[in-house]
């Protein structure tokens, strides 16, 4: 009899460890989203810094995608930059020549939200007398409510 209680005293353990969750104790930082930061740089006059903003960029932030542009010869200071640049000058003068509409993006909205025929349902049963006037074999399509 004893032998039995130990075998499933042995059995209900194992049965029991292997309830465990072995992926819950890994809570560690993932390696590939921590990125260095730059090095810091004593500037040549304390008062050129920038005034801190909270919340905000700071000097030593990782710009990968800026660090790219420069890498690659482009000029990283217009991914700042507002505004319409001075080289699009003729492009914007060109394409607004019939003038703008000021409400042009609640229309391109609306296009979005309601799609471009907004009110253009399509009425089968009109659709199906036509074609069947036109003479082109269609199958049964089930009455009409009213």
């Amino acid at each position: 009899m004893r032998v039995n209680i130990g075998k499933y005293g042995l059995v209900l353990a194992l049965l029991v460890s292997a309830c465990g969750n072995r992926e819950k104790g890994s809570a560690g930082p993932d390696e590939f989203l921590i990125l260095p930061g730059k090095p810091l740089q004593t500037p040549a006059s304390f008062s050129e810094l920038p005034d801190p903003t909270p919340g905000g960029a700071n000097i030593t932030d990782p710009t990968p995608v800026a660090d790219a542009i420069s890498v690659l010869g482009g000029n990283a200071t217009t991914l700042s930059q507002t505004g319409i640049p001075a080289a699009d000058g003729a492009l914007l003068s060109y394409t607004s020549r019939y003038g703008v509409d000021a409400d042009a993006s609640v229309v391109i909205k609306k296009r979005r939200l309601f799609g471009r025929l907004g009110g253009h349902a399509l009425d089968p049963y009109k659709e199906l007398e036509r074609l069947r006037a036109l003479g082109v074999k269609t199958p049964s399509a089930p009455p009409a409510p009213h």
